[in-house]
């Protein structure tokens, strides 16, 4: 399955930015923006990370959000941005929640 082996890709590039930023406790929404002309399913790309994740508590509450690009040539896909929950020592102004 196709999505799978973005999901791993995914979870590399998140799990490197977990290490990278230690106050991240968990991750909320994975926007992603993927080539109009791609294959790829938001159902199927969500049911794969959620198999991937079961019993991962950073994981948990997850969802791998997407939107398709308007430009045929663009990457296959492309991580936008991560939604995360941050604990105390990351907290500045922002009330638990961060993007990058």
């Amino acid at each position: 399955m196709h999505e799978m082996s973005l999901v791993s890709c995914l979870m590399s590039i998140l799990e490197d930015t977990r290490k990278k930023k230690k106050y991240i406790t968990s991750f909320l929404a994975i926007n992603i923006t993927i080539n109009p002309y791609s294959c790829i399913n938001e159902e199927s790309l969500n049911f794969a990370f959620s198999v991937m994740c079961r019993g991962n508590q950073v994981y948990s509450r997850a969802r791998i959000l997407v939107s398709r690009s308007g430009d045929p040539v663009s990457r296959e896909f492309l991580l936008d941005s991560v939604e995360v929950e941050i604990n105390e020592e990351g907290q500045n102004d922002t009330g638990g929640r961060k993007h990058l």
